[in-house]
């Protein structure tokens, strides 16, 4: 595997190809959300992502996110963030953007919810049942 040496950063948005054959078409790009620390990106062939799927629909969940407005990506998207996984750097093709401070808030309280981790806290070994 050739190495990437563009530069990604937690936060962004690009265009990724995510079609399970690997392509170049146009059909199946979809925009992702770049998770995965910045010091964590420079050496990885991958990079940890989340789909941003068009809606009109509030989030069920608290693991999903909802922006309405990014600037540069039309209408309301939501990011499901128990869908997280990790993607080849090879398929990101175009940036779109990146996302504000505090859109990324939100984003990382998705993500401490998900690994039920309070603000500043740890993963518990065990969690009682609801």
């Amino acid at each position: 595997m050739e190495p990437i040496y563009q530069e990604f950063y937690r936060g962004e948005i690009y265009y990724a190809d995510m079609n399970t054959v690997f392509s170049h078409g146009e059909a199946d790009l979809l925009p992702v959300l770049v998770l995965l620390t910045d010091q964590g990106l420079y050496g990885s062939p991958t990079v940890m992502v989340t789909e941003a799927r068009h809606t009109t629909q509030k989030p069920l969940q608290p693991t999903h996110v909802l922006l309405e407005d990014t600037g540069f990506l039309p209408g309301g998207v939501v990011f499901q963030l128990e869908k997280s996984r990790p993607l080849d750097k090879r398929r990101l093709r175009e940036r779109a953007g990146r996302l504000t401070a505090g859109q990324m808030e939100r984003i990382d309280t998705a993500l401490r919810s998900y690994f039920y981790l309070e603000d500043g806290g740890y993963l518990p070994l065990e969690i009682e049942a609801p």
